[in-house]
C-alpha cells in the first residue's frame, strides 16, 4: 500500500517541476501571443474613440431630441 502511495506522490511531485519549454514550444509563439493581444487591444480603443467622436459629431450629439 505504502509503495504505490510514494510512487503517486514523486508523479505529482515530478509533474509539478516541469518546465513548460522542455516540451517543444518555442518561446517566439508566446512572443507572438502578447503582440497580438496588445494589438487587438490598441485597435478596440481606437475603435472606441472614433465611435464616440462620431456619436458627438451625429446629429448634433448624444442629445439627438
Amino acid at each position: 500500500m505504502r509503495d504505490w502511495q510514494e510512487k503517486l506522490e514523486i508523479y505529482f511531485l515530478s509533474m509539478s517541476i516541469v518546465n513548460y519549454d522542455e516540451i517543444g514550444v518555442p518561446k517566439k509563439s508566446t512572443q507572438w501571443y502578447y503582440f497580438m493581444v496588445t494589438f487587438s487591444q490598441i485597435v478596440g480603443i481606437i475603435a472606441l474613440i472614433i465611435i464616440g467622436v462620431l456619436f458627438g459629431q451625429y446629429r448634433g450629439g448624444f442629445g439627438w431630441g
